[in-house]
């Protein structure tokens, strides 16, 4: 009866010290205190997925690249390079916008685009449309902006859709060409001037 306790109580003691150390590793929720910034509120760690030109040609894969080097932004629509058919003449439509909070956007500059595609800076927001046709523009149409922070951190929200429909999949963040989860994507970061 002795020993029946006592391996009782050792197990008890044992699975007690393993679960403190699990809580101990994990962590513990850390309590709200005080005003969130935007670099607090985003969803996910965009922002470390979003430095970086990708080393990789952009036709590969297709679709849309986003990075930034600093407060230097670049968007590119790129064409798949072994596409199993050709573009029709609709090819498809990639429009949206790109927008700044608690930033200016500036600078931009258009790069290589078809006479159907569209880039346009208004008030704070990119106004873009693309149409990736095989008959017109270039295999890689985009654009590159500057965001000049008017505080401490700030905002890019990437809304993009082609033919009308989010695709997150279509989407590559960053060098190291990361996928969203979702699109809008906004990247909240903290600026470097």
């Amino acid at each position: 009866m002795k020993n029946s306790l006592m391996i009782k109580n050792l197990l008890f003691t044992a699975a007690l010290s393993l679960l403190a150390s699990c809580a101990t590793i994990a962590g513990v929720d850390e309590p709200y205190y005080g005003k969130r910034s935007a670099v607090t509120d985003s969803r996910f760690p965009y922002d470390k997925y979003s430095e970086g030109k990708p080393t990789a040609d952009l036709r590969l894969q297709g679709g849309i690249y986003l990075w930034r080097v600093g407060n230097f932004w670049s968007v590119r629509v790129a064409k798949k390079l072994d596409r199993v058919r050709p573009l029709s003449v609709f090819g498809p439509v990639i429009a949206g916008t790109v927008s700044v909070d608690n930033g200016i956007t500036s600078g931009l500059k258009v790069q290589s685009k078809s006479p159907l595609s569209d880039v346009r800076l208004r008030r704070n927001e990119v106004i873009f449309k693309f149409e990736m046709r095989d008959d017109m523009g270039s295999d890689i149409e985009g654009f590159d902006f500057k965001v000049d922070p008017k505080g401490l951190d700030y905002c890019v929200t990437f809304d993009i859709q082609v033919d009308g429909v989010s695709r997150p999949g279509s989407v590559h963040l960053g060098s190291f060409m990361h996928n969203p989860d979702e699109v809008p994507v906004t990247i909240c970061l903290r600026s470097t001037r």
